[in-house]
């Protein structure tokens, strides 16, 4: 994320990466190494002092993966946060929430 890289520079604020996954096979593409103990405390006092190394390995737009997502979209819907839900989308799975806004109920 260039624009956050930008950011972070021009704020002189630390940047970790996380992975952003929406399928489970993109889930580890990006993390961060941090040199710290295992305590929450230690973990962002070394956040603070800029003591990360971000590993990336970005998705590459191989069939297989455009197939996946494509075949989550179709199945799953738009996004949960107001995106509109295609199909039958609740969790009991009974109803058809077709073409209505998401309201954020489980």
């Amino acid at each position: 994320n260039k624009k956050a890289e930008r950011k972070a520079t021009e704020f002189n604020l630390p940047l970790i990466g996380v992975s952003d996954a929406h399928l489970l096979h993109q889930v580890g593409l990006t993390y961060s190494l941090i040199d710290a103990e295992k305590t929450p405390e230690a973990v962002i006092d070394a956040i603070r002092k800029k003591r990360i190394q971000i590993v990336t390995h970005p998705l590459r737009l191989t069939f297989f993966n455009v197939f996946l997502s494509l075949k989550h979209f179709l199945t799953q819907g738009v996004n949960h946060c107001g995106g509109l839900i295609l199909g039958p989308r609740n969790s009991k799975g009974s109803e058809t929430l077709k073409d209505k806004k998401f309201s954020g109920e489980h």
